[in-house]
């Protein structure tokens, strides 16, 4: 990100980064926002890092530029740079509109596809594991030590952490007794 400070001379106190990752709240973008003033101009890498779904990147675009009036450059889209003139970004961001009601509709079709295939009791996730009868009997003979921890692996063929994740699993659904 500081290879920018090459093209852009920026006080290193004007970089504001934050740590990747999908973190809702995003401290160095709200820090730069109390920062804003009118004419300032903010130097992207991608679109994305103004949100994660276009709604949310149309939406901090019209905040930027109208209410704070900066301006802004993508650098993966040259023609997203509103010093350029505002046509061509108003443009690129109506497709960019488009592609959101076009979004929005997606997921209100999953989700009456979800709700749907609830209704006619379609399970999602994986198949519930079934235990079999010698392996309940291998895991209460070890939580009871009647057997060695050794002996339960290798009646089993799981390793140490799997097996306690089962047996684990065993007591909450109340398979094997504490």
């Amino acid at each position: 990100m500081f290879a920018l400070y090459n093209e852009y001379p920026i006080p290193k106190e004007n970089f504001f980064i934050d740590e990747p990752g999908l973190k809702k709240v995003r401290s160095e973008y709200m820090e730069l926002k109390k920062k804003l003033r009118s004419g300032d101009l903010i130097v992207l890498p991608s679109l994305d890092k103004l949100g994660y779904n276009y709604e949310g990147i149309l939406r901090e675009w019209r905040e930027l530029t109208q209410k704070y009036g900066v301006e802004i450059k993508i650098l993966d889209k040259p023609l997203l740079d509103t010093r350029k003139g505002e046509e061509i970004a108003s443009i690129v961001m109506a497709i960019l509109e488009c592609v959101a009601d076009r979004e929005r509709g997606k997921s209100k079709l999953q989700a009456e596809g979800i709700r749907a295939a609830k209704e006619r009791g379609v399970r999602f996730g994986r198949p519930q594991l079934k235990y079999s009868a010698e392996f309940i009997d291998t895991a209460e003979r070890f939580r009871k030590k009647q057997i060695t921890l050794q002996d339960a692996l290798g009646e089993t063929g799981l390793k140490k952490s799997g097996l306690y994740y089962h047996l684990h699993r065993l007591i909450e659904l109340g398979i094997i007794s504490k």
